[in-house]
């Protein structure tokens, strides 16, 4: 039975209980065996780990929360570490989609008060349009104490 991407989480047994057995602020023996007792009876424990592994991909140990499919973080960046040396070269890694982030908008032209902003990111000597728009601009908040341009 093929389902969409997420539907599976409908009918994990986690869904109904506190999210904080399953991420506590502070782990003891008794909230991660009551976490993975829940976990062992779940009927989508598989999907589970998958989507996990997925998730996690590439992240080191230390930022792996939580118990999710009945590990615990070390544990599932072990189990993806073995699965990764299984591979070995036969075969690239599999890369989670991620989709590309749009550009927000274009770069920042010279001549204005961004643009001076943007040499300044960059480490750069701001070019001169843009030392003379940034001068233009400090004068005009100094004179009037806003950023904003008059309409």
């Amino acid at each position: 039975m093929t389902e969409s991407s997420r539907e599976w989480e409908l009918k994990a047994a986690c869904r109904n209980e506190d999210p904080a057995v399953f991420f506590p602020s502070r782990t003891t023996r008794e909230s991660t065996a009551r976490a993975k007792r829940v976990c062992l009876s779940c009927p989508v424990r598989e999907e589970c780990l998958a989507a996990a592994l997925v998730r996690e991909h590439g992240l080191p140990q230390s930022r792996r929360d939580g118990i999710v499919a009945g590990l615990v973080g070390a544990e599932r960046w072990q189990m993806s570490r073995d699965q990764e040396q299984e591979r070995g070269a036969k075969e690239p890694a599999p890369v989670p989609s991620v989709r590309a982030a749009p550009a927000r908008h274009e770069p920042a032209q010279c001549g204005t008060p961004s643009g001076y902003q943007r040499h300044r990111n960059r480490g750069e000597t701001a070019c001169r349009p843009c030392k003379d728009a940034n001068n233009r601009a400090k004068q005009a908040y100094l004179r009037t104490g806003s950023t904003r341009s008059p309409a």
